[in-house]
């Protein structure tokens, strides 16, 4: 029944997006229906819906909490994923994300920075002098948190390998 249900929605949003004026609608629809199979992430565009929703995915937090500006990218090719957020915020919603999510801080015996992919909203050389708070499972899985207190703005990367 569901795969029926699948094909028609997927049949009747391909026709909707033949029609100029309904082809944004139709495109967000379907990012949508798709979403709860391949998650979506707007890496171009900050605070979509899909953004904010990743981002209560990652920290266990709403972005409602506080975040906004919020740029969300993954690298799901092969074996190895990568997902990287960028947000603006207070310290007060970075202290409850560390809090959240039990990370620490102290020296990692990795270079993360080689990990993320180059953006507009993060340039690796933003984040290397930062201050790093983290939480993983050694050389399985890691969160990494950075935050710049002067511009407010944090910068998240987790990665699996």
């Amino acid at each position: 029944m569901k795969k029926h249900l699948l094909i028609y929605l997927s049949t009747s949003l391909l026709f909707l997006s033949s029609c100029g004026r309904l082809q944004g609608y139709s495109s967000l629809l379907w990012r949508r229906l798709t979403d709860k199979v391949i998650r979506h992430y707007d890496a171009n565009q900050p605070d979509t819906e899909f953004n904010k929703k990743r981002f209560q995915e990652h920290f266990g937090i709403s972005a409602s909490a506080g975040a906004s500006n919020i740029y969300a990218y993954s690298d799901e090719m092969g074996i190895d994923h990568s997902y990287q957020l960028s947000f603006t915020s207070d310290s007060a919603l970075i202290t409850a994300i560390i809090r959240h999510n039990k990370m620490v801080n102290k020296p990692l015996d990795l270079r993360p920075f080689n990990i993320a992919t180059e953006q507009s909203w993060w340039k690796s050389s933003d984040v290397e002098t930062l201050p790093m708070y983290w939480r993983g499972e050694q050389n399985r899985w890691y969160q990494i948190l950075w935050y710049d207190a002067k511009n407010q703005k944090a910068y998240c990367l987790e990665y699996d390998l």
